[in-house]
C-alpha cells in the first residue's frame, strides 16, 4: 500500500508548508525569541494516543504552525544570544527540503553518488576556509560532540602503543588525554565512552585569559609518565564556549611534535573566525593539528544538524572505522567509488552535506567570512557599552563573540553573594518576559550572565536593545523583590 499523495495535492501541501516557513521570517526582527507557555501547556499540546486513522495533512500543517511554532525557542531571531546557536539561511531551509525529498544516505557510493561527492568537495571547502590542509580528510557528523569523539577515537587508535581496536584500552597501560580546565564537557563523555575513563582525561589549568597553560600541561605530562600512563592527545581549544578562548596552537604543535602525540583542535564553535582578518592570527598553528573538529551548523549559519571532523591524514579515519562485511562488499566497489561509511561510526548517514554545499554555493566564502567578522566587531560593541555603563560589570575579557558580563547596581556596596542571586533572578525573567533570549555561566567562581552571537542577522542595535531590556528587568527586579544587596 502506497502511503503518497497524489502528485497535485503533494503539490498544494508542500507550498501549504513553505507559506508557513516563510512567514516565520516576515518581520523576524519583532518575533519575541521565547515563548511564554508553560512545560504542562507545552507537553498537554501533544499528549494524546498512538493515532490509529489518518488526519487530514492541510489541517496537520495548521497545527504545525500553530502549536509546534508556537512553542518553539526562536534562534533564528537576533535578539537570540544563548549558548553557541546560529539563526540557520535561506538557502539552508531549501536544501533541507530538497534533500529530504531525495532520502540519501551518505554511506556506500552507490546509495549515494552525488552525496558522496558533495560531502568530499564541503569537506575540502571548510579545509581551506579556516586554513587547514585542502588534501586533508574527514567527514561530517551530527556537531561537536560527535566530531570530538570521533578525533579521539583516531587518537587512541594511532597513539595507542598497542593494537587498542583488537585488545581493547585496557589492554595496556591507562591511555591519558589532555585539555584545559575550560574544554568542553563532551570530551568527558568521549572519553568514557572510549573506554578511557574519566580519571584520564587530565584538565589542564587556565592562566587569566582562560588559556591553557603550558607550564602546567608540561608538568603533568612528565609527572602522568612517571606514575605509568601513557599520553596519547592533547586537545587545544579553539574558542571555549564560556569565553571564547583560544589556547596557543602552535606552541601545542610544538610541544606535541617533541612529544610525539595527537594534536587535536576543538573548535566547534571558534574555527570559522580562522578565515577573518581580525580573529585569524589567534588560530596560527591550527593548520599544524593532527584533527579538528567545528560545526558548520554554529558559525558557517549552515541550519541543524551538521559537524564536522577533519583529518591531516585521510587514512587515520579509515584506519580507524573500517570494517570489511560481506553485506556490504558489492562488485562495482573500488578505487573510484569512495564510501564514506569507512571514515566513521555511523552507517547510515543523512545528505548533510547539500545544505553546507549550497550556503557555500548561495553566499560564497567571502559573504561567509564577512558575517562572522560582523558578528565579532558587534559583541565588541557589546563589551564596550558594558565597559562604559554605570550599571553593568564585565566579568571576562570578550573572546570571539562571547561577552560574559553581570548587572551590577550604582551602589557603593554590594555583595558577591547578592550579585549572584540578583543575575539569576535576571535570567529567570528574561524568560518570563520574552523580548531577549540569553543564557548565563560561571566566571572565576562568579554567575555572569553570557551573550554570544553567530547569527547574521544580530546588528548593533540588538546588543543595545538586549543592555535596554537587562537593565529594565534588572531595576524591576530590585525594587520589587527587594535584594540585599550587602
Amino acid at each position: 500500500m502506497s502511503l503518497d499523495y497524489p502528485p497535485a495535492e503533494l503539490r498544494v501541501l508542500l507550498k501549504q508548508a513553505v507559506e508557513i516557513a516563510a512567514e516565520l521570517y516576515d518581520d523576524v526582527d519583532t518575533k519575541p525569541p521565547f515563548h511564554t507557555q508553560s512545560p504542562s501547556a507545552v507537553r498537554l499540546a501533544f499528549d494524546e494516543p498512538l493515532p490509529r486513522h489518518k488526519a487530514d495533512m492541510k489541517q496537520l500543517i495548521k497545527r504545525v504552525a500553530g502549536d509546534v511554532y508556537g512553542a518553539a525557542t526562536l534562534n533564528v531571531s537576533p535578539h537570540f544570544f544563548a549558548y553557541v546557536l546560529s539563526g540557520g539561511t535561506h538557502a539552508g531551509i531549501i536544501a533541507e527540503l530538497l534533500g529530504a525529498a531525495l532520502n540519501q544516505t551518505a554511506a556506500k557510493w552507490h546509495l549515494g553518488a552525488s552525496a558522496t561527492e558533495i560531502e568530499r568537495v564541503v569537506i575540502r571547502w571548510i579545509a581551506e576556509f579556516i586554513g587547514f590542509p585542502s588534501d586533508a580528510g574527514g567527514t561530517l557528523v551530527s556537531g561537536g560532540s560527535m566530531a570530538n569523539l570521533t578525533a579521539l577515537a583516531a587518537a587512541r587508535a594511532h597513539r595507542a602503543p598497542f593494537d587498542v581496536r583488537v585488545k581493547g584500552a585496557a589492554a595496556g597501560p591507562p591511555l591519558t588525554v589532555y585539555v584545559s580546565a575550560a574544554g568542553h564537557s563532551c570530551l568527558d563523555k568521549a572519553v568514557e565512552m572510549l573506554g578511557l575513563g574519566t580519571e584520564h582525561l587530565r584538565k589542564v589549568p587556565v592562566g587569566e585569559d582562560d588559556t591553557i597553560d603550558l607550564d602546567a600541561l608540561t608538568r603533568m605530562l612528565t609527572a602522568d609518565r612517571v606514575a605509568g600512563k601513557h599520553p596519547i592527545c592533547v586537545v587545544g581549544n579553539g574558542g571555549t564556549v564560556n569565553s571564547g578562548a583560544v589556547d596557543p596552537l602552535n606552541a601545542l604543535a610544538d610541544l606535541c611534535e617533541c612529544e610525539a602525540l595527537w594534536l587535536h583542535v576543538d573548535a566547534a564553535y571558534g574555527g570559522p573566525a580562522a578565515a577573518t582578518p581580525s580573529a585569524g592570527h589567534l588560530f596560527r598553528g591550527l593548520e599544524r593539528a593532527d584533527s579538528v573538529a567545528l560545526d558548520p551548523h554554529k558559525w558557517l549559519y549552515v541550519p541543524l544538524d551538521v559537524g564536522c571532523i577533519l583529518v591531516r591524514e585521510a587514512e587515520a579515519l579509515t584506519a580507524t572505522f573500517g570494517v570489511d562485511a560481506p553485506y556490504l562488499q558489492q562488485p562495482g566497489d573500488g578505487e573510484e567509488r569512495f564510501d564514506l561509511m569507512d571514515s566513521t561510526f555511523q552507517l547510515t548517514r543523512s545528505f548533510r552535506a547539500l545544505k553546507t554545499w549550497m550556503t557555500f554555493k548561495a553566499y560564497g566564502a567571502d559573504a561567509l567570512r564577512d558575517a562572522i567578522e560582523d558578528n565579532i566587531t558587534v559583541m565588541k560593541h557589546l563589551a564596550r557599552l558594558v565597559e562604559t555603563a554605570e550599571d553593568f560589570e564585565l566579568m571576562a575579557s570578550p573572546g570571539l563573540s562571547v561577552v560574559c558580563f553581570r548587572y551590577r547596581p550604582a551602589r557603593d556596596e554590594v555583595s558577591e553573594q547578592s550579585l549572584d542571586t540578583l543575575n539569576r533572578e535576571l535570567l529567570a525573567r528574561t524568560e518570563t518576559d520574552a523580548r531577549i533570549f540569553v543564557a548565563g555561566t560561571m566566571v572565576r567562581g562568579r554567575f555572569a550572565v553570557r551573550a554570544c552571537c553567530v547569527n547574521h542577522r544580530t546588528e548593533a542595535c540588538h546588543v543595545e536593545r538586549l543592555l535596554e531590556v537587562l537593565r529594565e528587568l534588572g531595576e524591576t527586579a530590585v525594587n520589587t523583590a527587594r535584594f540585599s544587596l550587602r
